[in-house]
């Protein structure tokens, strides 16, 4: 698993990390952000997997 780390003088709140989740079905890359509850997956434009606190 591979984690985007964001370019220095840019950490905010809102700051965008990536990973990587290898399966049986390729690799897929999903960009996380905070959202109410918990974390927001998203796969370009389009949301994805949602991580719940």
């Amino acid at each position: 698993m591979s984690k985007h780390q964001p370019e220095s003088g840019t950490s905010k709140s809102s700051d965008v990390d990536q990973i990587c989740i290898s399966g049986k079905r390729g690799t897929r890359c999903l960009r996380f952000r905070e959202a109410p509850g918990g974390l927001q997956g998203w796969d370009g434009d389009k949301p994805d997997l949602k991580f719940s606190r």
